[in-house]
């Protein structure tokens, strides 16, 4: 008679767990807030639906795209860039005019706004209303900054010299005041620098209007070869 002795092993049933990759693997999401650079094109008009892209830093993952104003909607269309995001705009017909500014928002946090980087325009152009300002003048010098607002310093205003100056800003269309001159000034010049500072230099009287003549616009021909003020900054 055979004895047949049980085997000293049992069979084990291995299992092997595989985790699929990411299907964008390539394309992480950043642990920074995005950082928006431009929008192509950055003109639209009312009544249209425009595909645009956004560049910048950190766009990968975006989940919604702001545009400041009422009037235009943005939907995105791709956001596996970290440096492109694809969104569509839709601008409704009643949109107002102006400029607007871009806000992006990914899982990482909310990009600064990315202000004057898009213009709602009428092809053929168009004016419209750009609010009052503090104080009317004459006079005066208006300088374009780099954030898109214009700077208005010096002038006459109700007949009298002033150190006063305002900033409107298009986005809002209103004006505020800012910081005043060290001195009143009419016919000056306002010169923006690469530090975004504003050079303010020269001063002369305003010319006398008289009948049936024109009034000279440079300062020299006006008040002659020499400034009377400092130029400040």
């Amino acid at each position: 008679m055979l004895y047949r002795s049980r085997p000293l092993w049992t069979a084990t049933t291995v299992f092997i767990l595989v985790v699929a990759a990411p299907r964008f693997a390539s394309a992480r999401q950043s642990l920074v807030p995005p950082t928006i650079q431009s929008i192509s094109p950055n003109k639209v008009s009312p009544g249209t639906t425009v595909t645009a892209v956004i560049n910048g830093l950190d766009l990968v993952g975006a989940t919604s795209v702001q545009v400041s104003e009422p009037g235009i909607t943005a939907s995105i269309v791709s956001n596996n860039s970290p440096s492109t995001l694809t969104v569509s705009l839709s601008i409704s017909e009643s949109a107002p005019t102006g400029i607007r500014s871009i806000t992006v928002t990914a899982p990482a946090g909310i990009s600064t706004p990315c202000n004057a980087c898009l213009t709602v325009f009428i092809a053929g152009g168009r004016w419209a209303d750009a609010g009052t300002m503090s104080a009317p003048r004459i006079y005066h010098m208006a300088t374009s900054l780099n954030d898109g607002r214009v700077l208005i310093a010096g002038g006459n205003a109700n007949g009298l010299l002033t150190d006063s100056a305002e900033l409107y800003d298009p986005i809002t269309r209103s004006w505020s005041r800012t910081g005043s001159l060290g001195a009143a000034r009419v016919a000056h010049t306002a010169t923006l620098l690469p530090n975004g500072k504003v050079l303010v230099a020269r001063f002369c009287a305003p010319p006398k209007p008289q009948p049936s003549t024109l009034i000279k616009a440079s300062c020299d021909d006006a008040c002659g070869p020499r400034s009377k003020l400092r130029p400040e900054v």
